[in-house]
């Protein structure tokens, strides 16, 4: 279920950067923002399908937490914010038994 939110959300990006709106602006001013205003540095990261990085910035704490989108381009935009994130272990399943 979460996939498919994170999915949506990620769907609307583009029209996001299209419309230049003001929740998106050079990475490197964006990156600044975050770290000097919020004291937030980067927990997550991962690659998007159509090239673009997914962040998570979050405080040492945890108390509050900006998800960021990033286009090959340079353009990044806030996805989402909130409060109380909380890193959870990674855990896989144990690998099925292999018949002899």
């Amino acid at each position: 279920m979460r996939h498919l939110i994170l999915a949506a959300l990620l769907s609307l990006f583009p029209l996001l950067a299209e419309a230049q709106s003001p929740q998106c602006g050079p990475r490197a001013q964006i990156v600044a923002h975050l770290s000097q205003e919020f004291k937030e540095a980067q927990v997550a990261r991962g690659l998007i399908d159509n090239g673009g990085l997914a962040e998570v910035w979050a405080t040492q704490d945890g108390a509050t937490f900006t998800l960021l989108v990033t286009l090959p381009n340079g353009l990044s935009c806030f996805i989402a914010t909130g409060s109380g994130w909380q890193p959870v272990e990674h855990k896989l399943p144990p690998a099925p038994e292999q018949p002899l």
